[in-house]
């Protein structure tokens, strides 16, 4: 298989679609449509569910930023107490911006996707 990179020059080149190619056959048109139906669902999907993600990550921040500021504040009485509850809410909160990160990149790449399935 070429290099990823590759697959976009050389379908033009070749005058047919990724999927063409990664199939190994042509597709006439009834079947370009059904694909191309079969893959806008499937961006779709994939688009709901990044976003859920993403609102899931947003929650976890939030949860993070409280455990460390306002739990540390009120929960713990000793330091050490106020060390593990700065450590938990520091890891929700790192872990939560990670994820989020990764959503907003992977949202991207979708729509960039979504854009080229639009211009075929």
């Amino acid at each position: 298989m070429p290099d990823m990179s590759l697959y976009e020059p050389l379908c033009r080149e070749l005058d047919i679609r990724v999927s063409e190619l990664l199939g190994g056959k042509r597709l006439d048109d009834s079947e370009k449509i059904k694909q191309g139906e079969k893959s806008a669902l499937g961006i779709l999907v994939s688009k709901k569910q990044l976003k859920s993600l993403g609102f899931f990550a947003e929650i976890l921040i939030l949860v993070g930023i409280v455990t460390a500021i306002t739990l540390t504040a009120v929960v713990a009485a000793t330091t050490i107490q106020r060390i593990i509850t700065i450590l938990i809410g520091g890891f929700v909160w790192t872990f939560g911006l990670i994820m989020k990160v990764k959503t907003g990149k992977a949202l991207k790449e979708i729509e960039g996707l979504q854009s080229i399935s639009e211009k075929q």
